[in-house]
C-alpha cells in the first residue's frame, strides 16, 4: 500500500475503540485496571483527567469513557478508559505509522494489565476516521457529492414542483453500511452537515467495525485486524477524493 502524506488533510480525528465483556455485569477490578494501565502509559501520556462521567456509577454507564491520559493538557494523542471500553484518539498530527505503533502498544498494555484478561471477551473493535471539508450550504450538496466524491443521491425535481418547498436541504445526513470480507465486519459511511472552526462544513466518517463473532479474539488478531481495517479505510478514502479534492488536500 502506497504511503501518502497529505499536507492539507481534512482529518478531524482518528479513533481506535475497543469494547469487551466479562461474566459479571460490573467489572470488580475496574479501578485496579485504571491504576495499572496508567502506570504503564504515564511516560508517554502523563496528563491525567477525570471526565464528568466519573461521577456516574459504573453500572449505569457501561462502554462510556471516564478517564483520559494525554501527552499534555489539551494535547493529542490521548487514551480514554471507561467500564469495558478503551480508546486511542489522534487529530491533525496523525500519521498512520505512529498511530499503529501507539495502538499496538496500547493493546499489549491492555492484555498485560487487565486483572481478568482470560475471562473477558472482545465485544467490538472500531477504527473510525472523521474528516471535514468547508462547504457553503447555499450550494447544492447533492451535486458536490456526485461531482467531487462519487456519491450519487437524488431527489427528483418533480417532487418539489408546485409545493412551495425549496430544493436545497436545510439539514443533511446520509449513512450506509456494507459488509466487509477482509477484515470480517462492516464498513460504515456517514455524511452530515456540521461545523469546523465555526464554518459550515461537510463532515464525513469512515468506520471499520468488527463485533461479536467477527471480533478478534486476542492481541495478535487485534493487531492484524487493525492493519486490514486501515487498508480498507485508506483505499476507500483515496478513491473518494480522487481528482479535485485530492489536489486540494495534497
Amino acid at each position: 500500500m502506497e504511503k501518502i502524506v497529505l499536507q492539507n488533510k481534512p482529518l478531524v480525528e482518528a479513533i481506535f475503540e475497543l469494547k469487551w465483556d466479562l461474566p459479571q455485569t460490573i467489572d470488580p477490578h475496574y479501578k485496579i485496571f485504571i491504576g495499572r494501565i496508567y502506570d504503564q502509559v504515564e511516560k508517554d501520556y502523563p496528563y491525567y483527567e477525570e471526565l464528568p462521567t466519573v461521577r456516574i456509577p459504573e453500572e449505569m454507564i457501561p462502554y462510556i469513557v471516564q478517564y483520559r491520559f494525554r501527552k499534555a493538557e489539551k494535547q493529542w494523542p490521548l487514551i480514554q478508559i471507561g467500564p469495558k471500553i478503551m480508546t486511542f484518539n489522534d487529530t491533525e498530527n496523525y500519521l498512520w505509522d505512529d498511530f499503529e505503533r501507539r495502538v499496538h502498544n496500547l493493546i499489549e498494555v491492555f492484555y498485560k494489565t487487565h486483572p481478568k484478561i482470560n475471562e473477558l471477551t472482545i465485544k467490538s473493535v472500531h477504527l473510525r476516521y472523521i474528516d471535514a471539508i468547508d462547504f457553503d450550504y447555499k450550494d447544492n450538496i447533492f451535486d458536490f457529492l456526485k461531482e467531487k466524491m462519487k456519491i450519487s443521491l437524488n431527489i427528483e425535481k418533480s417532487l418539489f414542483d408546485e409545493t412551495n418547498v425549496k430544493q436545497l436541504p436545510n439539514e443533511f445526513e446520509f449513512k450506509v453500511s456494507f459488509q466487509t470480507e477482509k477484515p470480517k465486519g462492516l464498513l460504515r459511511l456517514r455524511f452530515v452537515r456540521g461545523k469546523r472552526l465555526e464554518k459550515d462544513a461537510l463532515i464525513w466518517e469512515t468506520e471499520l467495525l468488527a463485533q461479536e463473532e467477527d471480533a478478534p479474539k486476542n492481541a495478535k488478531e487485534l493487531k492484524n485486524w487493525l492493519k486490514k481495517a486501515h487498508e480498507v479505510a485508506h483505499n476507500w478514502f483515496f478513491k473518494t477524493i480522487e481528482g479535485e479534492l485530492y489536489r486540494r488536500f495534497k
